[in-house]
């Protein structure tokens, strides 16, 4: 008899996206027999090492034209009814043509998604096996999962939720698909921030035992906090580009920065990576004080490198809305106070002690205010927000303590929560 843990993912380990698992798949792989990992990347390349007991399979996200003309047919469940009557009265929505199609939609890919995932555990077990059914997201695959008929041998079923998959208002739509049913149906809907949880929480109060907060982390990098020179002052940030993260909004406040040397360092690309590069050469072509440097897409370990190798004094982040990001945390594992804005769960990991906590939607002003506060403070002061980012790794995200409580506690359910 084996102890199998199933995996869902986005892209992960091919591509270059969801680099947070990265932390956490050493942890499942000393304590299960074997790792599947399900991607719904059906065509990036293994950019990332796994351990010797983790395989890999693929599973496509979308419906082709075919399977979507059948979505019609959900309208036979009475789930899809139970969830237009809750977009009418609970969330207090009209059915527009798009919540309607994503209604439909969803709920076909639990009929596809349930014979694909059915078939590939049959693939990598027996009846004699313990399964474990863990989502890394609450999307469709995690509605898929919780919606599978009970086998006597699936010991959990557990999906995590981050950001993009818990806040309707983060979506075009406003709405997101079937949240009611996955956590009901699910052993545990884990959220990876205190807001997460309770912004379910008002929606669903009489299903709130299945839901807990399990924070992500990482590893530590073992630095060495001491004072550091401040006199050509380094920034960095990480992130992919494109609206929600404002990377022009931080470059417009950088280019607002007077009176002292700034060094930019951004790690990621996107859609507006292109207008990035083409505005920062407008913004700093006569800026003799400032450096930039867009260093585009690279792998988390050439990222986390950067930042352990050189001194850098400060990260920054202005997204409009986040889980908490994980960027940040990599960040204070090496003693770098953060300036970011608070929205979403940022504010659980970003305070006045290890940072600066920006408005929501902060003008450039107030982010070259930021940067040139952090610059100019007393050096005992600024050496004391690095011991604070530090001690908030350690304290609420180093990767040991958390994945090893979580595997324990919630996945193994050794504990109840």
């Amino acid at each position: 008899m084996s102890k199998i843990l199933f995996l869902f993912t986005n892209t992960y380990p091919f591509s270059t996206g969801e680099t947070y698992i990265e932390n956490e798949i050493p942890y499942l792989a000393e304590t299960f027999d074997r790792v599947i990992i399900v991607s719904n990347d059906i065509s990036g390349k293994q950019t990332r090492t796994v351990p010797q007991n983790v395989k890999m399979e693929r599973m496509p996200y979308t419906l082709n034209l075919f399977q979507k003309t059948l979505s019609l047919s959900s309208l036979l469940s009475p789930a899809v009814w139970r969830e237009f009557l809750l977009i009418r009265t609970r969330y207090r929505q009209r059915i527009t043509c798009v919540i309607f199609n994503t209604v439909l939609q969803s709920y076909r890919k639990t009929r596809v998604f349930k014979t694909l995932i059915d078939a590939i555990i049959s693939e990598h077990s027996d009846t004699k096996d313990e399964i474990y059914l863990y989502s890394y997201w609450s999307n469709d695959v995690a509605l898929a999962i919780a919606e599978m008929p009970q086998r006597s041998n699936i010991r959990r079923k557990i999906a995590r939720a981050h950001g993009s998959d818990v806040y309707f208002e983060a979506n075009s739509a406003q709405y997101l698909p079937f949240r009611e049913l996955i956590i009901k149906k699910m052993d545990f809907q884990l959220f990876i921030s205190d807001k997460g949880k309770s912004y379910y929480q008002v929606l669903y109060p009489e299903i709130t035992p299945k839901m807990a907060v399990s924070r992500l982390g990482v590893t530590c990098q073992n630095v060495k906090i001491e004072h550091i020179s401040r006199d050509r002052f380094v920034i960095v940030s990480c992130s992919h580009v494109f609206p929600l993260k404002r990377l022009n909004l931080i470059a417009k406040g950088i280019s607002e920065v007077n009176d002292i040397d700034v060094e930019w360092h951004h790690f990621g690309d996107g859609p507006l990576f292109e207008e990035l590069k083409s505005n920062c050469q407008e913004l700093f072509a006569h800026r003799n004080n400032i450096a930039y440097h867009l260093h585009g897409r690279v792998l988390n370990t050439d990222f986390v490198a950067f930042i352990t190798a050189n001194p850098v004094h400060a990260f920054i982040n202005a997204s409009t809305s986040e889980g908490i990001p994980v960027s940040i945390m990599e960040a204070m594992s090496v003693a770098i106070p953060c300036i970011a804005t608070a929205v979403g769960g940022t504010p659980e990991i970003v305070n006045s002690k290890n940072g600066i906590l920006l408005d929501p939607n902060p003008t450039p002003g107030e982010i070259a205010e930021a940067i040139e506060y952090l610059q100019s403070m007393p050096e005992d002061d600024y050496l004391q927000k690095r011991k604070s980012a530090y001690k908030t790794w350690d304290t609420q995200y180093n990767a040991d303590k958390n994945y090893r409580q979580f595997i324990n506690e919630t996945l193994l359910g050794n504990t109840a929560i």
